[in-house]
């Protein structure tokens, strides 16, 4: 028999994306947590998403952290490293230097 959950038993998960600026960090969460596709280009200097997942058919609330990806803005982006979970680092497929940056900067 399969198990049923409620709202509270959903686990929470905290997802921070990194990368370098213009790599697709918002595309990418806002794909997950909406469904959507972002294809206009605009800075991102911090934004929260959210989206519940399911794996194994057990929900997980993932909270997606989208960074900036300037240097620039590393002490803020810093802030959200703290208690996460996870890390998704980006890199453009059609940009070998955000590939470079992902191995050499970011992990």
């Amino acid at each position: 028999m399969k198990q049923k959950y409620t709202f509270w038993d959903k686990l929470s998960l905290k997802c921070v994306l990194v990368g370098d600026t213009n790599v697709g960090k918002s595309s990418l969460a806002a794909r997950i947590s909406s469904r959507t596709f972002k294809t206009d280009y605009s800075p991102t200097l911090f934004d929260n998403y959210s989206a519940t997942v399911s794996v194994h058919g057990i929900p997980y609330h993932l909270n997606l952290f989208d960074t900036a990806g300037k240097e620039d803005f590393s002490k803020v982006r810093v802030m959200s490293y703290i208690n996460s979970d996870v890390f998704l680092v980006c890199f453009s497929i059609d940009d070998i230097k955000s590939l470079v940056h992902a191995q050499e900067s970011w992990v």
